[in-house]
């Protein structure tokens, strides 16, 4: 099943399946205390999150962190997805 949604600029863009992001991201209680990270690295789903929004780009932490950029984008989809199920958040 294919699963798309609307970007801010009326483009669609297309997830990555949960089994893609499973080949890419991975949770371990051995590491850093269970936080989803990429796989092989100690470098987290939150870390990476954390980066873009403070405006690096992909080639940045590509390069300062050698990750890939699919690792990235994995990263971004296992976000979404796990916040697919939130019902309601405070700010």
């Amino acid at each position: 099943m294919k699963t798309y949604f609307l970007t801010l600029k009326g483009r669609y863009c297309k997830f990555i399946s949960m089994k893609k992001i499973k080949t890419r991201i991975a949770v371990n209680p051995k590491v850093l205390s269970g936080k989803p990270v990429v796989k092989g690295t100690r470098i987290s789903v939150e870390f990476i999150l954390n980066l873009l929004a403070s405006g690096w780009t992909y080639n940045q932490i590509t390069k300062d962190y050698r990750i890939k950029k699919g690792d990235i984008l994995a990263a971004l989809d296992f976000a979404g997805q796990t916040l697919k199920d939130v019902q309601s958040a405070t700010l």
